[in-house]
């Protein structure tokens, strides 16, 4: 009984969670046009395949998931997607409580892991988003057991599983770079204990993971000429200085030839914004999702073949702009930590969510995170805390460590490592939504917490007295 009684505790908070979320009001939320992401909805409809492959933006799994929905008659916000993200989020509740207990956690308090990460309004915001942040939380749960799992016993169905979960993640945020997998890899391989492990079988899955992983890469080098799941990089990273940098200056860097037009007018923008022609779309005549500057709502498609160009001017830029002022992604580096620190509830596209959860998230926010001056206290201290004992329980010496099977400690590693990728690489290359990083990872850090406060509670062992020595 009481290895069912978490997944059954956090299945009822769960029930309670998106009962309290449905009778306020909320529902699946997509806005098609304003998501990046999302292809044109009817090309992934009418041409899954094509639309597919010409994608260079993104890595094609969001898009892949979305079409195989729609191909089947679904809406983006209709009930078959819907269902879909809330069981999702049970999974991850799940999920969690799993990790928990697998990191040593006492039944109870992995019970509550999961069961205070669904109860979270912010979670249930995302639960009702249909983008690909809680499919990515659950896949960093769900690759993190596969790699327990396939440790424990490598069969070749445990080593399919690792093998998808880890590529799918590479397929889904560009995030996971073949970087990321290679580091997994090692993390998972080298370590002294790693001796006690099925290595050879262990790293043949995970070769294999890092070649599905590189299709993308390879397929974008092949078309385009770029070896990159995502072709908006140097978007993102001129991002990091178009905020702190004014308007001014930059119109004089490029009036000085220092930086091109395209950097003046910042990432992210309609094709009709910037001032130059870099493309030839002669050449991609007859592929909508290449050819045409706007989606069939009007919205932007940043997928145009243009910003291709558009988006590797900015990244050579945003070497220039960091060299000529240092002082501005200094800035930006630190404001993008203190976004990390911020709740997930906070992303501008969840506003019309947040006002029909505010009989929940408000008091949630003062009183759950101890909400001071608009700095919610419990969220930093807890997320700096966790991830301070990931870190340092994914060393072998540690007594949390050293307690644990060496399947558990593989785990144990694969996490750590994963989340000091995410959170070093998205905080130094992002800024804006760097809460996102954060909140694939709380899972995790609920996970870690657990386990922490477990090996606090458990019992010490009594020392013999040493009887005095007779005068």
């Amino acid at each position: 009984m009481s290895k069912i009684l978490p997944a059954v505790l956090i299945g009822v908070a769960w029930m309670l969670a998106t009962a309290l979320a449905h009778g306020l009001g909320l529902s699946l939320h997509c806005d098609a046009g304003r998501t990046w992401q999302l292809l044109d909805l009817p090309e992934l409809r009418d041409n899954l395949a094509q639309s597919l492959w010409y994608q260079h933006g993104q890595p094609p799994g969001f898009n892949l998931l979305v079409g195989l929905f729609l191909k089947a008659g679904a809406e983006v916000d209709g009930l078959a997607l819907h269902v879909f993200f809330d069981l999702l989020g049970l999974l991850a509740g799940l999920l969690t409580g799993q990790v928990a207990l697998q990191l040593g956690a006492r039944p109870m308090l992995a019970a509550a892991a999961g069961a205070l990460l669904v109860i979270t309004p912010g979670f249930a915001l995302y639960q009702h988003w249909m983008l690909y942040d809680l499919p990515v939380t659950v896949a960093i749960l769900a690759c993190a057991l596969a790699v327990l799992a396939a440790v424990q016993h490598p069969t070749w169905l445990r080593m399919a599983v690792l093998v998808v979960t880890c590529a799918g993640l590479m397929w889904m945020r560009s995030v996971f770079h073949l970087v990321w997998m290679a580091g997994m890899a090692l993390a998972v391989l080298v370590p002294r204990d790693a001796q006690l492990l099925p290595r050879r079988r262990i790293a043949q899955a995970m070769v294999l993971a890092l070649l599905l992983g590189a299709l993308p890469f390879a397929k974008n080098a092949s078309l385009f000429g770029r070896f990159e799941a995502s072709t908006w990089a140097g978007m993102s990273a001129e991002r990091l200085t178009h905020q702190f940098i004014p308007l001014v200056q930059r119109q004089r860097m490029a009036a000085l030839g220092q930086i091109d037009p395209v950097s003046v007018v910042g990432p992210y923008q309609p094709l009709d914004a910037y001032p130059t022609q870099m493309v030839d779309w002669s050449l991609w005549r007859g592929i909508a999702v290449l050819e045409h500057p706007t989606k069939r709502d009007g919205h932007p498609n940043f997928n145009h073949v243009a910003y291709l160009p558009i988006s590797q001017t900015m990244l050579r830029d945003a070497v220039t702009l960091v060299r000529a002022h240092p002082q501005a992604y200094a800035q930006a580096h630190l404001s993008a930590w203190l976004h990390w620190l911020r709740p997930a509830s906070v992303h501008p596209n969840l506003a019309q969510g947040r006002q029909l959860l505010r009989p929940w998230l408000e008091p949630w926010n003062r009183l759950a995170l101890v909400e001071v001056a608009q700095v919610h206290l419990l969220l930093v201290f807890g997320a700096l805390l966790a991830m301070v004992l990931l870190l340092a329980m994914a060393r072998t010496r540690t007594a949390v460590a050293a307690g644990l099977p060496p399947p558990a400690r593989a785990m144990l590693r694969a996490l750590a490592w994963t989340a000091l990728w995410i959170t070093l690489l998205g905080n130094t290359l992002e800024h804006g939504e760097n809460y996102r990083f954060r909140a694939y990872l709380d899972p995790v850090f609920l996970a870690v917490l657990a386990a922490a406060v477990s090996q606090l509670l458990a019992p010490r062992p009594v020392m013999p007295r040493t009887p005095l020595k007779q005068r």
